[in-house]
């Protein structure tokens, strides 16, 4: 499977899909078009679906950090994020654990229905 993202505006939130293998790179350059889109409509509300093949490594996930600070994802964004591959969760639930404990405002969710309902309660 290939890498891609995918980004569309809907009334009042980001969607965002991105499949295949993941890395600190993809990351970056994902986040890059998010904060550029968000930005653009005015709208910091994130619904992320991943359907990832090769998850991003242990330190791909500290990165984050680092790069959610670079590209200014401050508390006025609210990031909801499913993985559809259950067997890429652990390193998308690491990612969460360490950004939540800088001060993003994410939750990573086990389906879209719930993603939603957290983005907007």
């Amino acid at each position: 499977m290939n890498k891609n993202i995918i980004i569309s505006v809907k009334k009042d939130y980001i969607r965002v899909e991105s499949n295949g293998e993941k890395s600190f790179e993809f990351a970056t350059d994902l986040w890059t078009q998010v904060v550029r889109s968000c930005e653009k409509h005015n709208c910091f509300k994130i619904l992320g679906i991943a359907n990832t093949t090769v998850p991003i490594n242990t330190i791909g996930a500290v990165e984050h950090v680092d790069l959610f600070k670079r590209l200014d994802i401050t508390d006025k964004y609210r990031i909801a994020w499913v993985e559809t591959n259950p067997d890429c969760t652990k390193s998308i639930h690491l990612t969460e654990i360490f950004l939540s404990s800088s001060g993003v405002d994410c939750k990573v969710l086990s389906n879209e229905q719930e993603a939603k309902k957290w983005l907007f309660y």
